[in-house]
């Protein structure tokens, strides 16, 4: 009875001391490990440039050039056709100019008829001057006679003047004129404005068509831009710290292509104005991009210079802020931290007592 009593003494001994020594374990588990069960690995707190980007991808795209007659008028002349190449101001299509011609020819000759009858007045003119001329200097000066038609004279100087600045008044209506419809015949003449390659034609020799209605598209296969899904305003790309384009591991700068204010209402009537793309010129010479390519466009929102930074992953957060989990002599104990930018890979440190070369935890 006795040795019995005896063992379970023992037995409750042994039992208090171990219970106590896992309490004792649990204990710093919970105050250093947290959080616990978590599968980790570590990384190292840098020193670096921190970049808050935004990528587009897209595809090399040449521009492209909607080409219309200025009047309406008749096709007479169209001979290209989707495919052909073609060179800077070729002739693609013309109107009939045969009513622009006769209107021409109708002014010429309106023209010479009014020179000649003004040159006519004025000879006239020049000799019922040379005549009474003659007769005031056959008169004596102290007469009556000699001061009424020196009078006339000098009416006849005065009205003429007039006439003669009437006169040339509508040789330069007629000049006018016949210059306008001379521009005109060069409105029958649809001229490429670029080289490159023909994309469309809607139209056909004999047909009627009107003014400023597209009738052929030509692409220009030396100029080209990065087009994207994602329309941007002229406002935001204004903000950013920089823009570039790349292809593969090619870096180059890019310009970014506004829409005028009419594109924009257009859009806007059609539905969204956010359908349009965004468009960033490149340099196809210096870059070596050709037509199709894929192509990514970077607008960098803002960049953190030499600051302290690490993995997003290795960020916790509670409802008493954010914080990491720093490796010290083999045990992980808890840093709060204070963040600036992120770039959903990395952070930057703000706050926090952490250093370079820190390492810390990061899930699996």
């Amino acid at each position: 009875m006795r040795r019995r009593t005896w063992m379970i003494f023992l037995t409750g001994i042994c039992l208090f001391f171990s219970g106590c020594g896992a309490g004792k374990d649990m204990e710093e588990t919970e105050e250093l490990l947290a959080p616990v069960g978590a599968v980790t690995e570590t990384v190292q707190v840098l020193r670096k440039d921190l970049m808050d980007a935004d990528y587009e991808n897209g595809y090399v795209t040449p521009f492209t050039y909607e080409l219309s007659f200025e009047i309406d008028g008749t096709v007479s002349y169209c001979q290209v056709r989707p495919g052909d190449a073609v060179e800077q101001y070729q002739e693609l299509a013309t109107l009939d100019d045969e009513e622009l011609s006769e209107g021409l020819l109708a002014l010429e000759e309106e023209y010479e008829r009014a020179e000649r009858r003004f040159q006519l007045q004025n000879q006239q003119w020049e000799q019922e001057m040379a005549d009474l001329q003659e007769r005031i200097s056959g008169l004596a000066s102290d007469t009556e006679e000699y001061e009424l038609l020196q009078l006339e004279l000098e009416e006849q100087i005065f009205y003429h003047a007039q006439v003669l600045e009437e006169q040339e008044q509508a040789l330069a209506e007629l000049d006018a004129q016949y210059e306008e419809m001379n521009q005109d015949t060069t409105k029958n003449h649809l001229l490429s404005p670029c080289s490159g390659i023909v994309v469309r034609v809607d139209v056909q020799p004999g047909q009627e068509i009107f003014a400023d209605t597209c009738v052929m598209v030509v692409a220009d296969f030396n100029n080209a831009y990065i087009s994207c899904d994602t329309f941007h305003y002229q406002s935001q790309i204004d903000q950013l710290a920089s823009l570039s384009g790349y292809l593969g591991d090619q870096v180059f700068d890019v310009e970014y292509i506004p829409y005028t204010d009419e594109e924009l209402r257009e859009a806007a009537q059609m539905g969204d104005v956010s359908s349009l793309n965004g468009r960033y010129r490149l340099d196809l010479e210096k870059t070596g991009a050709r037509i199709g390519d894929s192509a990514v466009v970077e607008m960098v929102n803002r960049v953190a210079e030499d600051v302290l930074c690490v993995s997003k992953r290795a960020i916790y957060t509670d409802t008493s802020g954010s914080y990491v989990y720093r490796l010290e002599e083999g045990i992980r104990r808890r840093v709060d931290v204070e963040i600036g930018l992120d770039n959903g890979m990395e952070v930057e440190i703000l706050a926090g007592d952490l250093q370079e070369g820190d390492e810390v935890y990061v899930p699996e």
